[in-house]
């Protein structure tokens, strides 16, 4: 089961609504599970997942919990059509070695994905391993400013910048139980960010409805 609460967002900036929900839900782990994954050099499993829209964050966890109204996230059946919105951070799966291919971004780095039909190809792929067909889908490409501190080769710096691909459009859901595992976790990468996150609705009825 998945479930869904809506909070007020107390910031515009996507790192400090990161760490706002991190604060929330931080008493969630305890310190041995803590203890646990930096002896193994790994960061804690992420145990939900958000977006901003609207002024508002949108969070979901397979478990709800006693502090907030959380909704139930309702799976439409096999062969429905649905409505979907998604904001991602689309890279190819390897690095590329090759530095005067990708001049910008460090070598060995995974690079993003700059060409919308390719990107196009990357929701295919990935809506296909979570039971979803995509029938249409339109694409918007744009460069989103992170105001976190961060190291580069020419130096420290108060922010960084990502590409980041916005997707509308329509799909079918094949397989449902896939199709929750992947609201679940999430598509793409940056889901600290607010990446990821399907907003979906069925055809014929609004967000939320």
């Amino acid at each position: 089961m998945l479930f869904e609460t809506r909070i007020d967002s107390p910031t515009s900036s996507a790192y400090r609504q990161h760490e706002y929900l991190e604060g929330l839900f931080a008493h969630l782990e305890t310190e041995q599970q803590r203890q646990f994954h930096r002896s193994l050099g790994e960061s804690p499993p992420r145990h939900f997942l958000w977006c901003e829209s609207d002024g508002q964050l949108i969070v979901r966890r397979a478990l709800p919990t006693n502090d907030l109204a959380w909704s139930p996230v309702l799976i439409p059946p096999t062969d429905s059509m649905i409505n979907f919105q998604l904001q991602a951070r689309c890279r190819r799966p390897d690095g590329d070695l090759r530095a005067d291919i990708h001049p910008f971004y460090s070598r060995g780095a995974r690079p993003p994905i700059t060409d919308p039909n390719e990107t196009r190809e990357w929701l295919e792929y990935r809506a296909g391993q979570f039971g979803l067909q995509i029938e249409d889908v339109e694409v918007e490409m744009f460069i989103r400013q992170i105001d976190k501190p961060s190291l580069s080769r020419f130096g420290a710096k108060p922010w960084f910048r990502m590409m980041v691909t916005s997707f509308f459009g329509v799909a079918t859901v094949c397989d449902p139980a896939k199709f929750e595992h992947g609201l679940t976790v999430g598509i793409g990468d940056a889901k600290a960010f607010g990446l990821g996150l399907m907003l979906f609705w069925q055809r014929g009825q609004g967000y939320g409805a």
